[in-house]
């Protein structure tokens, strides 16, 4: 081998010094080797790598061709005889080129990615230098190259539940045939049994070798047997008396070109067979050498010639509730539907172009149009019955092409035009009603099975006046278009003669291993295949960074590696980490996952087992995301579980995007594919429901029915039989494997209800229930009034059977802070972490116990500080203020920018209005996040000014009507508004679209965005919600309650009484304890008289007595935001769109003076006009003016409201005022 025969034409390039290689080695020494004769080859670890470098090359002057498995055969037939030959003299190539490939005289050998074994390196570089001249043989070293080795593994390899998925598919498709046990299935039919998501890919050139596969292994279990192709040909169907007479046929019918003995040989076999035994197509096969598809096209011709008559048996299964005649009616209703709202949404994937298509949406929208009960579930299968190839020949393809592209989205290419579709499917519906029309009629009584021969079926058929326009000129071929159509979407099953059609596999299911599913045990060899499969690129590594440092040490690595024993060989080369051996993901990101957590309660739950339930409580501080996030980069480094089979509920959208967004910073790319969400969000993409449409549609979604149609779905497909539930279950899950869920101690009983079908709580096979785990926390559960119950995570270890653990280190807050929280949070009843106090983590325990503020605040000194204050409301609140600003002081001299590490938290957010007035005066910026109405940011006219720009987007326009470069969105801002996303913004509305912005980008840095998601996610996105930060410095100081701060933390948190912490019960404790824990550095309490809790701890703390100055008669004044109920919506568009007040709102914007005034037409009412007198908002009758003296009116915010059906106005859209009243109320 050319390592062996000259050591030091290796070169091994370490990773700092990758990319300028890739510049340089590619060009410069291809060129420069090249001079002479002879040619080079750059090895590449992936199929798009290989096209991007010969791109790269060819762009540098270099003659270079492309070879990878995804090719054609007879492209890649031609491209290494071009190379043999010296044609093309440099070829990117995956391994898969070293295959076959003899030329004497490579000069060159690049591997631009680390190979993924020792083997494939050798063999790989053994293509220099053969015919004994020099070459040189370059491996680029770059470590992350080992994760994309670990990927492709992940990728490839199958599952003990791929193999089992694939076991419920078969006898799922044997309970349809009523077959006994006998199923005739093709790998396509079983692929559409299962989930997309599993490592087969319907449309991959290997997906029908890893079915087989997988089979393979179920018949070694002894769950199934392959047996013969049991499609029979009979003797009884020929129609010819001897050779000699169908050679003389043939020769006239066929011409002298074509090959006859094929056709001899099969009508030879017929001959000398018995008649009641007939022959096997796979027989024919094998006499012939030709393929199942050749075959069935010679007996077609065989049959056209009248030398066979075609009685090949079809046997198809009706179905009941819905029956078949129901079902091609909804199919034709859907069919319909279907072409028209894909044009709409993918108007240019008939010019040869992938479009990409909203899952959630089509379906939502197909649901409405056709009025029937439809799920995502049956989409693919409709769409994939329209990818399905049909005709003969090498032509053959489908009305369109599809690619997966991400969770709720795919490509599309159209194959041919929307003219030719709409022909296609028009005959194709209308030859599969005749067919459906025929298996009724000739039904016997009440059995749901018809049999008929093939011959006699083209007869009906041809007979059938309803369809005599069609011109049919291959009944075979339309047929099986036809039958296959109407068996992928379940109007009929076809339960015989799948072979006719198919190249199918005859599988016999073991009746006495019925109820046994595909185990551990029988995994376990192909387990320590792949086992070894990881040692081997840990082995390539080792060899790499040997080379780097030495190259001969490199060559006896190489030398050991074939001549010691394994285990002598681990010894000496990995002696003290043979962990590593283990680890199917590089030591560095080992180290990022789970070494640098330097806390064992994490580590053991981020490595805990992945089969079974566990449940984590973590009290406040304790990086419980950071443990999800942590858990979830294990799954996908190292146990090699793919980002799909995972998915993690969080409480709310903010935190989803922070999950998100720290789970891109650890592990990448990879973070794209697991799905992070809400409740509502999965309900959501279960039933296909889409907020897009909903709203659109000027409907509102009933979230709790969406929750209980999911559950409902979920119950249902668990229904299977005996053996465990049904393969529909599996399709729902769409591949899902790993569950994990925050803030558990939140969930409703509808919540769990969804949870518990979806973790398969009530299964009895293990293999089908989903690997759970839940982290929350009882001392936490504050959402009681939304029908939230402790009990749920209480009872989750007798639920699941689950392991504890528990998360007790604070990485948040001070020793002084966690002392006086724990004191209020011990009276609590019926804790779970009763024994378990949180404790400040470990690296703090020597650190002073008010942290960094113990030397800072000369006053507190790191203490928590309680403030007693008057009883008078407004004198609590000019104390406070004096309090924060003193500690913002202690930040250094421009302390305005820190304010946004300070948070004001109350009970009920009417406290708050006084301290938002008072912070106005002040000049301190401040937000106020009301618990009362808050305009959705897509009924805004910011929000809508964004959604025609991604509407616009992709109606016009080419790619970039589906997909937005990372930061296009932010750029469009600045440029639209004048300020940067990350901007301190007083407008709300824009502050509120910059925040979805800042959201959307920062959870994948770097990626593109699809913008159908974006549409989705700005009408999920609602007011904001939650979604705030508490880091950002230059932001506002943030006043809000106790509920909505929960899952936030500040530097700087001070909590008012306001009289609203007096009532002691557990609840009430519960919340001033979420609160509490929400500081990271100082903590400051109000207390004005009786305080249900501060009496607890207030030894632990520093207590003094403040003094009021004179009232400021401002902190008077209170707002009222109208919401919109109180003013009449749909008044604007009953004027003309030229009309005044039209102009006059579009001026307005938010903070612009008006004025309220009674009904201009003397009605009873109010109105609100603007500066000039133009009327722009008309009140409702619920409204009443503030009690009180009217101080001032102006804008809220400006709406967009479209009109609904049937409604008499005269704009399509307009815009209207929501206005806010500030007021000195009567009386205090």
């Amino acid at each position: 081998m050319a390592c062996e025969r000259c050591a030091e034409a290796h070169e091994i390039a370490s990773a700092q010094f990758v990319e300028r290689t890739k510049q340089v080695m590619l060009v410069g020494q291809p060129s420069l080797v090249l001079r002479d004769d002879g040619g080079a080859i750059v090895f590449c670890a992936r199929q798009k790598t290989v096209e991007e470098v010969a791109g790269f090359l060819k762009e540098a002057g270099l003659d270079c061709g492309f070879f990878h498995g995804g090719m054609p055969s007879q492209d890649k037939r031609a491209v290494q005889e071009s190379f043999i030959r010296g044609d093309v003299r440099v070829i990117a190539a995956t391994n898969a080129f070293g295959m076959g490939v003899d030329k004497a005289d490579v000069r060159l050998v690049i591997h631009l990615d680390t190979p993924g074994s020792l083997e494939n390196y050798l063999q790989e570089a053994g293509r220099a230098g053969r015919d004994q001249q020099p070459a040189r043989c370059i491996l680029l070293y770059d470590e992350a190259d080992l994760d994309v080795q670990f990927r492709l593994l992940r990728n490839s390899r199958l599952t003990q539940h791929d193999i089992h998925s694939i076991l419920k598919a078969l006898r799922s498709i044997e309970r349809k045939d009523r077959s006994e046990g006998a199923v005739v299935v093709t790998s396509g039919e079983i692929l559409l049994e299962i989930p997309d998501q599993h490592r087969i890919d319907p449309d991959a050139a290997d997906a029908d070798t890893k079915v087989r596969i997988a089979v393979a292994w179920l018949e070694e279990a002894r769950l199934l047997e392959r047996q013969e192709n049991h499609t029979r040909v009979f003797p009884g169907s020929l129609l010819v008396a001897s050779l000699d007479d169908a050679r003389a046929l043939l020769e006239k019918k066929l011409g002298p070109d074509t090959k006859i003995e094929p056709y001899l040989q099969i009508l030879s076999i017929l001959m000398q067979a018995a008649d009641d035994e007939g022959v096997s197509t796979d027989e024919l096969m094998l006499a012939t050498g030709q393929d199942s598809r050749v075959v069935q096209a010679m007996l077609r011709d065989l049959d056209r010639l009248k030398l066979l008559s075609n009685d090949l048996e079809i046997g198809v299964t009706l179905y009941r509730e819905p029956d078949t005649a129901n079902r091609i009616e909804e199919l034709r209703n859907l069919e319909s539907a279907l072409v028209v709202s894909l044009r709409e949404a993918a108007p240019d994937a008939d010019q040869g172009n992938w479009q990409i298509l909203n899952i959630r949406r089509l379906c939502d929208t197909l649901r409405r149009e056709a009025q029937v009960e439809f799920d995502p579930e049956k989409l693919t299968r409709l769409l994939k019955s329209f990818a399905e190839p049909f005709g003969e020949g090498p032509g053959q393809r489908g009305l369109f092409a599809l690619r997966p592209a991400g969770q709720d989205n795919r490509y599309i290419k159209l194959l041919r035009s929307w003219q030719d579709i709409e022909v296609i499917r028009e005959r194709r519906m209308r030859l599969a009603q005749a067919l459906v029309s025929y298996f009724i009629g000739h039904r016997q009584g009440n059995n749901l099975l018809v049999t008929c021969k093939q011959g006699d079926l083209e007869i009906a058929l041809q007979a059938d006046t309803t369809i005599q326009d069609l011109d049919v000129k291959d009944w075979s071929v339309a047929l099986a278009a036809s039958l296959m159509y109407l068996d992928t979407n379940e109007v009929l099953h076809l339960a015989r003669g799948k072979a006719v059609f198919r190249a199918a596999m005859n599988i016999q299911l073991n009746a006495e291993a019925r109820r046994r599913q595909f185990k551990k045990s029988d995994y376990a060899e192909l387990e320590l295949h792949y086992k070894d499969k990881t040692i081997q690129i840990h082995v390539m590594a080792e060899y790499a960074r040997l080379a780097l440092g030495k190259i001969q040490a490199a060559m006896s690595f190489i030398v050991n590696y074939f001549s010691l024993d394994r285990a002598d060989f681990i010894r000496k080369y990995f002696a003290g980490r043979k962990d590593v051996l283990e680890m199917a993901t590089t030591e560095a990101a080992h180290r990022r996952i789970l070494t640098e957590l330097q806390n064992p309660e994490q580590q053991a739950i981020v490595a805990t087992s992945l089969d079974g339930s566990h449940l984590v409580l973590a009290g406040p501080g304790s990086g419980k995301t950071r443990v999800v996030v942590h858990r979830v980069a294990w799954l996908l480094r190292e146990s090699m579980v793919l980002p799909e089979q995972i998915m993690v509920l969080a409480y709310n959208r903010s935190a989803a995007i922070e999950i998100h967004r720290r789970l891109w910073a650890l592990v990448g790319a990879d973070a794209a594919g697991v799905s992070v969400q809400t409740l509502h969000g999965l309900a959501m993409r279960l039933t296909g429901t889409s907020y897009a449409v909903a709203i659109e549609r000027g409907e509102n979604i009933n979230f709790n029915a969406v929750i209980k149609t999911a559950t409902e779905q979920l119950r249902k497909a668990e229904q299977g039989d005996d053996v465990g539930p049904s393969v529909h279950r599996d399709r729902i899950l769409a591949g899902l494997r790993y569950l994990l869920v925050d803030e558990y101690q939140d969930i409703n009983a509808d919540h769990y209800d969804l949870i518990s079908a979806l973790a398969g709580r009530t299964l009895i096979s293990e293999e089908d229930k989903i690997s759970l785990m839940v982290v929350g926390d009882d001392d936490q559960n504050i959402y009681a009034f939304g029908g939230a119950n402790v009990r749920f995570i209480q009872q989750f270890e007798t639920d699941y059977q689950a392991r504890r653990y528990h998360l007790v280190e604070n990485y948040r807050s001070t020793q002084n802070i966690i002392d006086c929280s724990n004191r209020v949070i011990a009276r609590a009843h019926n804790r779970m972490k009763v024994d378990q106090e949180i404790r400040i983590n470990h690296a703090r325990r020597e650190l002073p116990s008010g942290g960094d503020f113990s030397k800072l605040d000369a006053v507190a000194q790191g203490r928590v500080h309680v403030l007693e204050v008057p009883q008078q409301y407004f004198g609590e609140v000019e104390s406070a203020l004096s309090e924060l600003r003193r500690l913002n002081n202690l930040q250094g001299d421009s302390g305005q920018k820190y304010w946004g590490r300070f948070a004001v938290i109350a009970r009920r957010w009417e406290h708050l209005e006084p301290m938002a007035a008072a912070c106005r005066i002040k000049g301190i910026p401040v937000r106020l996040m009301r618990d009362d109405h808050v305009p959705d940011l897509h009924t805004t006219r910011e929000g809508h000014i964004f959604l025609t720009l991604l509407k616009g987007k992709y109606r016009h326009v080419g790619r970039s009507r589906v997909i937005l470069r990372s930061t296009t969105l932010s750029r469009w801002f600045r440029r639209r508004f004048g300020h940067s996303i990350d901007d301190l913004i007083e407008h709300p509305q824009r502050a509120m679209l910059a925040q979805f912005i800042r959201e959307c980008e920062s959870a994948a840095p770097g990626s593109e965005r699809v913008v159908f998601d974006l549409i989705e996610q700005v009408y999920e996105f609602g007011g904001g919600g939650k979604s705030v930060s508490g880091d950002m410095a230059n932001g506002p100081m943030l006043l809000l309650t106790a509920h909505r701060a929960k899952g936030l933390e500040f530097d700087h948190v001070l909590i008012l009484d306001g009289g609203g912490w007096s009532e002691g019960i557990d609840e009430e404790r519960r919340l001033f304890y979420v609160a509490m824990t929400r500081a990271r550095k100082t903590l400051t309490l109000c207390k004005r008289g009786q305080h249900a809790f501060i009496p607890d701890f207030v030894d632990l703390c520093l207590t003094t007595s403040t003094t009021v100055s004179p009232l400021d008669p401002r902190l008077s004044h209170r707002t009222w935001v109208a919401d919109p109920e109180q003013i009449v919506l749909s008044w604007p568009g009953y004027f003309a769109p030229n009309a005044p007040i039209h102009k006059a709102i579009s001026k307005l914007d938010f903070g612009d003076e008006m004025t309220l005034r009674p009904r201009s037409d003397g009605k009873p009412g109010w109105e609100i006009a603007d500066e000039n007198g133009v009327a722009v908002t008309r009140m409702s009758q619920k409204f009443k003016p503030p009690a009180g003296e009217i101080l001032g009116v102006r804008v809220a915010a400006v709406l967009v409201r479209y009109a609904k059906e049937g409604e008499q106005v005269r704009c399509p859209e307009w815009e209207l005022v929501l206005p806010e009243v500030k007021y000195l109320p009567c009386a205090l």
